[in-house]
């Protein structure tokens, strides 16, 4: 799978991938089915977009794992940084603004 049709793919979730959108419950993705996504366009060749997301969500599950021994501050500072490592991932298949 290309890296242009992963990118169409993830468009399609819109607000999940943003945190003043999360999505709702009827709209939630399973998160083994991403990563299983993911490890799919990764073995069909992507090799852009598909790992970096791979290594977001891995990121993302070990601070999930520690989430109650962790402070809400250490917590923002985590989101923060997984929103910004996403901004520019999304920015390897989303074409830029023109100004």
């Amino acid at each position: 799978m290309r890296s242009s049709a992963i990118g169409a793919r993830i468009t399609d979730f819109g607000p999940l991938w943003r945190p003043d959108g999360w999505a709702t419950r009827e709209h939630q993705v399973c998160l083994a089915h991403l990563i299983r996504d993911v490890q799919y366009a990764i073995d069909s060749g992507d090799a852009v977009f598909a790992p970096g997301l791979k290594g977001l969500l891995k990121r993302a599950c070990a601070i999930g794992r520690r989430r109650d021994a962790l402070t809400d501050g250490t917590l923002k500072i985590y989101e923060a940084d997984l929103n910004r490592r996403l901004d520019r991932l999304m920015s390897l298949i989303l074409p830029t603004k023109q100004a």
